[in-house]
């Protein structure tokens, strides 16, 4: 799970440290994301979903999957 700081502070460690952590899940945080770099970074990392932050192809996190269509 990618997840920017700003996110992180505003949601809480529960939401974006000890969830993902007890499924097993990975975290990728980034303190400062470009968003020209994003998609680069998620890839090199094997994103699967992001919080706070939308990627193309990704995941957000309390989104809808299907985008509310």
């Amino acid at each position: 799970m990618l997840v920017d700081a700003r996110t992180a502070a505003e949601a809480g460690p529960v939401a974006w440290l000890l969830a993902p952590l007890t499924v097993g899940a990975s975290l990728v945080l980034c303190r400062n994301p470009q968003d020209s770099a994003l998609a680069a970074r998620a890839l090199a990392e094997r994103v699967t979903a992001t919080l706070g932050r939308r990627v193309d192809g990704v995941r957000e996190l309390g989104q809808p999957a299907n985008g509310g269509a």
